[in-house]
């Protein structure tokens, strides 16, 4: 069971691509990171500028992505926003189709997103770099 949940993980992993704009200076993240940027509990960048965060309509990638990096299913990260915003402590992330995606990170130097892993070889000179998850 152990080995085919390590099989499934991996294969879960490789999915999904976190970017960023092409000017963006992060080479890369910790998964806490991007759990703390999606949960609205880390909202600067180094620069002090604020993160723009993008997330994905197609269900698949948005839940590949949630249940690695924010360890949350859709429901419960849409639950948690409504939430947030309810009390005042934050707006829900934009949910956006991956052609969305890649035209609002590369007009927006402070915008994270991410992508289906299929679609890297089609974002050269778009505007948009692929960012590392480490952990």
């Amino acid at each position: 069971m152990a080995i085919l949940w390590t099989c499934f993980a991996s294969h879960v992993q490789s999915a999904v691509v976190v970017i960023v704009h092409a000017e963006n200076p992060t080479e890369h993240f910790t998964a806490g990171e991007l759990s703390s940027i999606y949960l609205g509990k880390k909202s600067f960048w180094a620069n002090s500028e604020r993160i723009s965060v993008k997330s994905h309509m197609e269900k698949s990638v948005n839940q590949d992505f949630l249940r690695l990096y924010v360890r949350k299913t859709p429901a419960q990260f849409k639950a948690y926003w409504r939430k947030m915003v309810f009390t005042g402590k934050g707006a829900m992330p934009r949910f956006l189709e991956s052609s969305e995606m890649l035209e609002q990170i590369s007009q927006n130097k402070n915008a994270i997103g991410f992508i289906d892993e299929s679609l890297v070889e089609g974002i050269a000179g778009k505007g948009v770099k692929v960012v590392l998850v480490e952990g």
